[in-house]
């Protein structure tokens, strides 16, 4: 089975501790979004013990059990049973169900005979923990095996925990105020919240240091997206992200969609084009219009995305976005970064609009013109697209 990278992925909450993590009684979901890892077993099924053992040895012992991360992982192993692999969109609104509020990197699948040697299967870890690219920036996991008569469904889920905050209800009442109190990891500075209210435009609010307070005002009815954000050695790097209700019922799980696997990088390139002027549109601005010099550009970041293993504005081999922009040529006046993988232009698009920060980037009226570049990553049998989108507000002639 391929490695699947993933914005933000999800599942199912179970054995928590009431004083980490309050299950709503008339829902079954989370109350509250909660960076504490929960009490319960981060080892969910048959063998799934020794699949535990086994991804903390590949990880050399730098991730710790979160028993919601299993569950996630119990979700995906039951449907990978059945045949069915969710899609993103469901696996991010069962993501925010259960209170976990971290974006989810990496989702390890494997499928294999129940007989399996152990060093069968620690080499199958192995190999896929290696492809993650490195597991410095994971630090929860949870693990979770399905069996059917001839076949067992493993899964591994790993997360990144870069940020600490007191709880955040789910659930609030117009006029309430939020709070996002907490801190950055050690390796993150800068903290800044994003928040989309329901009419589309997004708020800012910046910090200094690495401990942040944030008061988040919801007057009116509707759903809030709130994102925390860092700065690190790779730029900025989204901590955080999770929709608040207030005063509106979750929505229902989104319906699984036909979808065909990328092999035209070109064609994907000017659907994410579409998809943007489409939502610019509803927001009330002008389309953006295509740059090929900006697409050169946004192409070979994408490219070295793909050759490094790395997601990440800042490339350890070609420097900033405003270093690749200036060696692209590129004269502008304002300049924004999007970056982002999935197994469709519409996962990809959809995954960026749900974060705030992103968001303002896609329907800046400032921004007259974008580059789109798509480079695909094989993992496996199949390809995985690395998508970079350049936006910029022209810069006058003569600069």
């Amino acid at each position: 089975m391929p490695l699947r990278l993933l914005l933000l992925v999800a599942g199912l909450l179970a054995g928590c501790s009431a004083a980490q993590q309050v299950v709503d009684g008339r829902t079954g979901w989370a109350e509250v979004y909660a960076t504490d890892a929960p009490d319960g077993s981060a080892a969910l099924g048959p063998r799934a013990m020794e699949l535990e053992v086994l991804l903390r040895q590949a990880c050399q012992g730098s991730v710790q059990p979160d028993a919601r991360l299993a569950q996630i992982a119990d979700w995906l192993a039951e449907r990978n049973a059945a045949g069915d692999a969710p899609q993103m969109p469901r696996r991010i609104a069962m993501t925010t169900r259960v209170g976990v509020p971290f974006p989810t990197p990496a989702i390890i699948e494997l499928r294999y005979s129940p007989g399996i040697e152990s060093d069968r299967l620690r080499d199958a870890i192995v190999r896929q923990v290696t492809e993650l690219g490195g597991t410095a920036l994971l630090a929860r996991y949870g693990v979770a095996v399905r069996t059917t008569p001839d076949m067992q469904f493993a899964v591994a889920v790993l997360t990144a925990a870069d940020v600490a905050f007191d709880p955040v209800p789910r659930h609030v009442q117009a006029g309430d105020s939020l709070t996002l109190r907490g801190a950055l990891a050690d390796r993150l500075h800068h903290p800044r919240a994003a928040v989309t209210t329901p009419d589309g435009h997004t708020q800012n609010q910046d910090g200094q240091g690495s401990r942040f307070d944030f008061a988040v005002k919801l007057p009116v009815s509707g759903t809030y997206a709130i994102e925390l954000i860092g700065d690190g050695a790779l730029g900025p790097s989204v901590v955080a992200n999770f929709p608040v209700y207030v005063d509106v019922p979750e929505p229902a799980l989104p319906q699984e969609q036909a979808v065909d696997q990328v092999t035209s990088p070109a064609a994907m390139e000017a659907e994410l084009l579409a998809l943007i002027n489409a939502d610019r549109a509803k927001a009330g601005v002008r389309p953006l219009v295509p740059w090929p010099a900006l697409a050169t550009v946004a192409r070979a970041h994408s490219q070295d995305m793909v050759d490094h293993k790395f997601v990440a504005h800042v490339s350890p081999t070609l420097g900033t976005t405003e270093d690749r922009l200036k060696r692209g040529g590129i004269a502008w006046q304002q300049f924004g970064e999007n970056i982002g993988m999935a197994s469709t232009a519409i996962e990809v698009h959809e995954g960026l609009m749900a974060s705030p920060g992103h968001r303002q980037s896609i329907v800046n009226p400032a921004y007259t013109h974008v580059g789109i570049g798509v480079a695909l990553q094989l993992q496996d049998k199949s390809y995985v697209p690395v998508v970079t989108e350049e936006f910029v507000a022209v810069a006058p002639v003569g600069r």
